[in-house]
């Protein structure tokens, strides 16, 4: 509303009229008579925001949820937990973790295990930087000699689901398949309805040759998560090797409902086809009996 007009252009209700300032004094704008109160609120603001990306960043590294079989590499032989070489001048790191954690977020895990190492020197009780190190050292290709660092994040404490599971899950890059099951057993009782957990465990049995055992987990972990597709190419695999032709069935067609795009779905659909054989013959519709002759 313009400050000339005297009454309210839609009902003409009168308009109540601005007070000049009297001359030669000019009063404070809102700003400035809230200057302090403003600077506070942005002070809290940034605050704030600072703390959310501290909370991004201040967790640890996912566990990988699937296991692959990879040739056993060299014979773990415990972290290198030297501390970094730092310059002459340069200051030291004032928080290796949280910058591990940055780093391994961004996908850097050269850096980031070189930043969780230099945290395990720093405190080697700290069980979250050993599982952190070792996570660090899968990511690099080096599970062998993450195998240590799980195992002593599990001294320091034996009720972390994580330090388990990703103990199975190194254990599983390495083919040790009785003790990644052993430690998938343990993750499961400290995380009875994880979904991942119960597929990985159904894989290990899987591949140790357990397909009873590795069938009923597989079922499992698809009661928990009914719309993860290769939970059930993987329970028509182990059922069909177990000769349960129906139930893989079932699991392979669900598997091509959810995926049917899949680069495997022209395989499973000749899998399909194979297993449930051809379509059985229409009945051959029987003749009409000859008529009768009449009689004179």
């Amino acid at each position: 509303m313009r400050h000339h007009r005297k009454r309210c252009l839609r009902c003409g209700t009168p308009l109540p009229a601005l007070k000049r300032a009297a001359a030669g004094k000019t009063r404070p704008s809102w700003l400035a008579a809230h200057r302090r109160a403003v600077a506070g609120l942005a002070g809290l603001v940034l605050v704030v925001a600072v703390a959310g990306a501290i909370a991004r960043y201040n967790r640890a590294p996912d566990a990988v949820p699937k296991p692959r079989a990879v040739q056993a590499a060299a014979p773990a032989v415990g972290p290198d937990v030297r501390p970094p070489a730092i310059a002459p001048g340069q200051p030291p790191l004032p928080d290796p973790e949280f910058v591990g954690r940055i780093a391994y977020r961004e996908g850097n895990y050269e850096a980031a295990y070189e930043r969780y190492r230099e945290a395990l020197t720093r405190n080697p009780n700290d069980a979250e930087s050993s599982s952190n190190c070792g996570q660090a050292l899968v990511r690099l290709g080096r599970p062998a000699e993450a195998i240590a660092l799980f195992e002593r994040a599990i001294a320091l404490n034996q009720r972390r689901w994580a330090y388990h599971f990703n103990l199975a899950h190194a254990c599983g890059l390495l083919a040790q398949w009785d003790r990644a099951i052993e430690e998938y057993r343990a993750a499961s009782e400290l995380f009875p309805d994880d979904h991942v957990t119960e597929y990985n465990l159904g894989m290990a049995l899987h591949k140790r040759g357990d397909e009873t055992t590795a069938v009923e987990h597989l079922r499992r972990a698809i009661e928990l998560a009914p719309d993860e597709a290769d939970f059930y190419l993987s329970f028509g695999i182990s059922s069909e090797r177990l000769g349960r032709t129906a139930d893989a069935l079932d699991g392979y067609r669900r598997y091509l409902e959810l995926a049917p795009a899949a680069p495997n779905a022209g395989q499973v659909r000749a899998r399909v086809d194979l297993l449930a054989g051809p379509a059985p013959a229409p009945a051959a519709v029987p003749a009409p009996p000859p008529a009768k002759s009449g009689t004179s």
